[in-house]
């Protein structure tokens, strides 16, 4: 449902705001979501420009945009 989307997306921005070097996958976990599911709404993030990722794959971290 939207609802339960905007929550899963605000606590997305919640975790990176807390830990900006967290892997999709430890996320995946965190929310007992699929690595996919995840992706699907990190991409959405990125789309609205709330997230980016700065860096390399490994060692790199994620950057949160209030708006």
């Amino acid at each position: 449902t939207l609802e339960t989307e905007g929550t899963t997306l605000e606590t997305i921005l919640a975790i990176f705001q807390l830990e900006p070097k967290t892997t999709l996958n430890h996320l995946a976990k965190q929310l007992g979501l699929t690595l996919e599911g995840v992706r699907y709404h990190t991409d959405k993030l990125k789309a609205a420009g709330r997230l980016t990722r700065q860096g390399p794959t490994k060692g790199g971290q994620w950057h949160v945009r209030n708006l």
